[in-house]
């Protein structure tokens, strides 16, 4: 006859044994999670979450423009030489402050309001062709930081011959936070807006000489080529 003691010893080995099993079941999802899942899950989440909050600013910024400007004059007054030409231009500070303000209101208003969820499918974890798009979705919360900026900068672009674009661009950036479990992340989102935008044409002059040689973007064999454009001389 075996004794009590004798008895436990088989049931207490079994549970040794599965006790290791869970710990060695926990550490290899914790390692998974971590190293694997959480590194390919971030950068995708944060492109959806770009992409949703960039369309979400561009609409407050557009629905702003059509109640509040009519156009380029609202925000930039050319001012004209005696030869007709532009001699400067002056941005209108306070018509772009109130802009800048009323947007970021809007923006924190309408943003941080609630939670954002972006839903990615599991074989995009997987990093191939073959799975992406497929399997269950995994959901990720994502909050809009009240810490939401506005601000103008003015860009002036080569449009032709002594023409010059001028662009006026409301840039808004927004702090984001992921909310994944045990994993918070935070990111930037950038968006761009032209709210205004114009030639200024110059006089039109009657030659012009382009020189390639300080350009870096040419090939090695044109580096000394001049192009001269004379104009015609009276027979000269």
């Amino acid at each position: 006859m075996l004794s009590c003691g004798q008895k436990r010893k088989p049931k207490q080995s079994f549970l040794a044994k599965f006790g290791v099993f869970l710990l060695f079941l926990s550490v290899s999802t914790a390692l998974i999670y971590n190293l694997q899942i959480i590194p390919a899950l971030i950068p995708l989440a944060k492109a959806q979450c770009v992409t949703e909050l960039t369309a979400a600013i561009n609409a407050i910024i557009r629905e702003k423009m059509q109640t509040e400007s009519d156009g380029y004059s609202d925000f930039v007054r050319l001012t004209y030489g005696d030869d007709g030409c532009v001699a400067s231009l002056e941005t209108n500070t306070p018509q772009i402050a109130r802009l800048t303000g009323d947007v970021v209101t809007e923006a924190v208003g309408r943003l941080t309001r609630e939670r954002m969820t972006v839903r990615i499918p599991l074989g995009n974890l997987s990093g191939g062709a073959l799975l992406t798009g497929k399997g269950p979705d995994i959901k990720v919360k994502l909050a809009v930081s009240q810490k939401i900026t506005c601000d103008v900068r003015n860009e002036f672009y080569e449009s032709g011959i002594n023409q010059t674009l001028h662009r006026v661009v409301a840039c808004v950036e927004a702090e984001v936070y992921a909310l994944i479990p045990a994993a918070t992340q935070k990111f930037t989102v950038k968006a761009d807006y032209c709210i205004a935008e114009t030639v200024i044409i110059g006089k039109v002059p009657d030659a012009y000489t382009k020189i390639n040689r300080f350009a870096d973007d040419i090939a090695e064999s044109e580096i000394d080529d001049i192009y001269d454009f004379g104009a015609e001389t009276d027979g000269k």
